[in-house]
């Protein structure tokens, strides 16, 4: 993939159809015959803009090419909203599921969302609160403020954070729990264990 840009596409003169893979998102290279049809789905919020599809290809005997874009509406999409947290649950702290708060941002409740609250100061249980009204938000951005001095800080005390750190803070996020001891002792023993690997294979 790194290189692909220096590969010439006069290479594939000889084919009627070029079907490339891997790239996610559909794009053609120079011309039409020459093609990614990209993932069926979004697997990363990267993605969020992506129009996802399948291609029909028709090749004649004469070896004429003819082809169709057909697009996909996957049952959940995945998609970056953003607003204050008022804008989402409503003006009362407990929403309805579907209520005014999903037609203000104009698409299903049940995506799965990537939301940045824009609200100032500490927020308690957001992503309980934002559950209520989408239960498959996936993260939560809080944007940085130029006003904040201690923004850089915090950044840099997330950098530092361990393996462990980072998915117990996760996990607690995603669920509303911390790890117990007994989910805490097996984390550590699948991080020795990839470290391990790791070693062994650099080795």
């Amino acid at each position: 993939v790194g290189g692909s840009a220096n590969v010439s596409a006069d290479l594939f003169d000889r084919f009627d159809y070029v079907a490339l893979g891997h790239l996610h998102k559909p794009q053609s290279i120079e011309q039409n015959r020459i093609r990614y049809s990209g993932s069926l789905l979004k697997y990363s919020f990267s993605e969020a803009s992506h129009t996802k599809s399948v291609d029909i290809v028709e090749i004649d005997a004469q070896g004429a090419v003819t082809s169709e874009s057909v697009g996909l509406s996957p049952l959940h999409d995945v998609r970056q909203i953003s607003g204050h947290l008022a804008d989402f649950v409503g003006e009362e702290e407990h929403a309805p599921v579907g209520d005014g708060a999903d037609i203000a941002v104009g698409a299903k409740s049940t995506d799965y969302l990537m939301v940045t609250v824009e609200d100032r100061g500490a927020q308690l249980d957001l992503m309980g609160k934002l559950r209520h009204v989408y239960p498959n938000v996936l993260h939560i951005e809080r944007p940085l403020r130029p006003d904040d001095p201690d923004a850089a800080t915090r950044v840099e005390d997330r950098l530092n954070r361990t393996e462990e750190e980072m998915f117990s803070s996760f996990f607690k996020e995603a669920t509303g729990n911390d790890l117990t001891d007994d989910e805490s002792q097996e984390l550590r023993a699948l991080l020795d264990g990839r470290r391990r690997a790791d070693r062994e294979a650099s080795s």
